[in-house]
């Protein structure tokens, strides 16, 4: 192994050794060839993402730490003496050369959180796999049934998912739905309680991160939704075999325990895990609150096509039933980790004795980097609705809705709109908040040409722009 559960004080290495120089560049080469030998010398006890999950745990006397959380304060010099020395909890690395070593330390520097405050993806929110200015846009149909009704009702809506600021402990998360008139923040705690080592999260639609229906007209926040974890114990139990797609599976069973606090009430949860080596997802996972079962879910298949606009994203299946004081929801999800946030398409089914609800939500575009800088894509729906050209800043608190960029060549920059331009009537409607804005845009009409009035600097000018097309 390379480095252990002692890989900062009171481990030290010498003065003289911590002060080594590395002789060997950073380079794309070394980390590669570091890679290759961290996986072959490293990865049976530290895992392949250095996150001390490696096969060989249960049988270690003491668990090695992710190396995420320590190889950020030491120096070079020190990762190399501690790994070419070791300790009484981990052998000397006596198959690598100092080169090799040198290769080593390169990749693994890898695992240390940047100085931005950026979080490590592989131990964070789903959300924050991606960079600030990623989105997606989802498409949600509903279908409810009333006991007694002869037919049922359905509504459809999109939505527009947005990742705002990261932080090592928070991602920010906005939404926004013009048809509901919904503009919203949220931010998020990271990691995920659904995030195993050597694992990942299964990904969250705008319901699952925002209040919705009854919970958003009593002012619920997301953050009383997902209140921060208390005391969280992670451990794994024990290695069995499990049978998957026609195999069978070493499995580890891990299980987290954990507090949460939600308006002065407490509950303890509990996840239990089946993690097989080398699959994104668990076999098999399992949430107790309070000593209940509450919801059973498993791995359907390891990879199924999903189209969206053009592209088709290879997916993993997952199925989850839930037990709910009101009756049986079962979802089944499609995730991908090309896509922010992760999931890709959900079917979502809730029985009561008073109503049937199903929900079908899926991507109809998204981009993983920036709003503005993302190539247009075709789209299963939605080709209608109607734009200006610009980009809002979602989270400026003033009373209008601030224009954060104008899109080259399109519709507004032609009427002559600016960025930093603040807009307070739009066709004829006051617009006192971004909410106002999102309201009023869906009622434009395409081709018209509509007035805009804007606040620029101290005075007022009026514009006049032609409603375009959203095609993004």
């Amino acid at each position: 192994c390379t480095q252990s559960t002692m890989a900062q004080d009171p481990w030290k290495a010498p003065g003289d050794a911590a002060a080594m120089a590395n002789p060997v560049k950073s380079s794309a080469e070394s980390r590669a060839m570091g890679k290759t030998l961290f996986k072959k010398e490293c990865a049976l006890c530290h895992g392949d993402t250095g996150a001390g999950d490696g096969m060989a745990v249960a049988m270690l006397q003491k668990k090695p730490l992710d190396l995420a959380q320590v190889v950020g304060g030491q120096s070079d010099g020190e990762l190399f003496w501690k790994i070419r020395n070791g300790n009484r909890y981990m052998p000397p690395a006596k198959a690598l050369s100092e080169t090799q070593t040198w290769h080593v330390v390169n990749f693994i520097r890898g695992f240390a959180p940047g100085k931005t405050e950026k979080v490590n993806p592989r131990a964070g929110h789903p959300w924050a796999s991606f960079p600030e200015g990623a989105w997606v846009d989802v498409h949600t149909d509903h279908t409810m049934k009333m006991s007694g009704d002869e037919k049922p009702s359905s509504w459809a809506s999109d939505s527009r998912m947005t990742v705002g600021r990261i932080t090592s402990k928070h991602v920010q998360i906005l939404h926004v739905n013009p048809e509901r008139g919904v503009s919203e923040k949220a931010t998020l705690v990271v990691p995920a309680l659904d995030v195993f080592r050597g694992v990942r999260a299964l990904g969250q639609w705008p319901h699952d991160i925002f209040p919705f229906g009854p919970e958003r007209d009593r002012g619920v926040t997301p953050e009383e939704k997902q209140p921060m974890p208390i005391k969280v114990d992670e451990k794994m139990v024990r290695v069995e075999t499990m049978e998957f797609a026609g195999k069978t599976h070493r499995v580890q069973v891990w299980k987290r325990q954990w507090i949460v606090e939600l308006k002065g009430k407490r509950s303890v949860r509990i996840m239990t895990a089946w993690i097989a080596k080398g699959i994104e997802l668990p076999l098999k996972w399992t949430l107790e609150v309070d000593g209940k079962p509450l919801s059973q879910s498993h791995l359907v298949k390891l990879s199924e096509s999903v189209q969206v606009g053009a592209r088709r994203i290879p997916c993993l299946v997952s199925l989850t039933r839930k037990q709910l004081g009101s009756g049986v929801i079962t979802k089944k999800r499609w995730s991908s980790r090309e896509v922010p946030g992760y999931l890709v398409k959900m079917e979502s089914h809730l029985k009561t004795s008073d109503f049937a609800l199903e929900v079908n939500e899926w991507i109809t575009d998204f981009s993983t980097s920036s709003p503005n800088t993302s190539r247009p894509t075709s789209r299963s729906r939605g080709d209608d609705r109607p734009a200006l050209g610009f980009m809002p800043d979602y989270e400026a608190e003033v009373d209008g809705a601030l224009v954060m960029r104008v899109s080259p060549g399109g519709n507004a920059e032609k009427g002559g709109l600016k960025a930093d331009d603040l807009i307070i009537e739009l066709d004829g409607h006051d617009i006192r908040s971004f909410a106002d804005y999102m309201r009023v845009m869906p009622s434009l009409e395409i081709g018209k040409v509509v007035e805009v009035k804007v606040e620029r600097g101290d005075r007022e000018v009026t514009l006049k722009i032609k409603v375009g097309r959203r095609v993004n």
